[in-house]
């Protein structure tokens, strides 16, 4: 996943981001998320949950440290609450997690790093 994964329980107007809020009513993407202005942790689903459900197999998740939408520190603290789910099947290192210090785009640089992650899968 590069960029997109965004901590919604976590991802409060107090850290100075939009939350929740951007899918309900700014861009009308998922409105009955709007129910949970404020009581975010009552969402019924979030990323780790979707992420979780991938193990055991390979994930590379690019968090760019300069995204204005999701907050490096709680994509980490996501991520690592799933890397228990790959431990328990024994594939901690089929879970990669990539900060690069870059804003929410697929770079060059980026581009290669994924293309060389998807190389090693074979």
């Amino acid at each position: 996943m590069i960029g997109g994964f965004d901590p919604l329980r976590l991802d409060t107007q107090a850290k100075g981001v939009e939350g929740v809020r951007q899918y309900s009513h700014l861009h009308g993407l998922i409105p009955r998320f709007g129910f949970f202005l404020g009581q975010e942790e009552r969402l019924p689903l979030d990323f780790d949950e979707v992420l979780a459900s991938v193990a055991p197999r390979p994930a590379l998740i690019v968090a760019p440290a300069l995204d204005r939408y999701a907050r490096v520190e709680d994509v980490r603290r996501e991520i690592e609450e799933v890397r228990r789910v790959y431990e328990h099947y024994g594939r901690a290192g089929a879970l990669r997690l990539n900060t690069p210090l870059e804003f929410n785009r697929f770079s060059g640089s980026i581009q290669e790093q994924v293309f060389d992650w998807l190389d090693g899968l074979r």
